[in-house]
């Protein structure tokens, strides 16, 4: 029976700080430490590192990317000592943002920008948004669910004054 037909989904685990700033770890022992993770008793699967990036590609049969990277981000953090940011998304939800091309008009070639995505912890709030909209020279915006998908990441995000979250505004 295939995973999909197992209702198993395929995931990509974003793992911020990873072989960066002194936090060293091999492929071998990250792609061992998501096997041992168990999300409502089910463990991860299929497990796969893309190249000393960081990031993770594995199965699962749970649904609520927000579990598993709870799950992920407790088991890193008692693993390695110390907290690893960690977003989890579908890769269909990656082949989304892939296939949204939300800038037709910036050819990424050789010489051009650079394009880059986010994906934003939580969904920012509305006041959030308009001190982001008030700081753009952007054409065009999308909605605080669309970040979730896409991300802000370019200018605007560099020059932006949100507060960190948890710091008073």
């Amino acid at each position: 029976m295939s995973p999909a037909a197992r209702g198993v989904e395929r995931y990509v685990a974003f793992l911020k700080g990873i072989n960066v700033g002194g936090h060293t770890v091999k492929m071998e022992r990250l792609r061992g430490l998501f096997a041992e993770v168990e999300v409502g008793g089910s463990p991860l699967e299929s497990v796969e590192s893309f190249i000393a990036s960081g990031n993770i590609i594995f199965s699962s049969n749970v649904s609520g990317r927000r579990r598993i990277e709870a799950a992920v981000a407790t088991r890193l953090e008692s693993a390695l000592g110390y907290t690893v940011p960690t977003f989890v998304r579908t890769v269909e939800a990656l082949r989304r943002v892939a296939a949204a091309d939300p800038f037709p008009d910036v050819d990424p070639g050789p010489g051009g920008p650079s394009l880059y995505i986010a994906f934003l912890p939580h969904t920012p709030d509305a006041a959030a948004v308009e001190r982001i909209e008030a700081d753009s020279d952007r054409d065009r915006w999308f909605t605080a669910e669309e970040a979730l998908d896409y991300g802000f990441i370019d200018a605007v995000i560099d020059r932006s004054r949100m507060p960190s979250p948890g710091s008073p505004s």
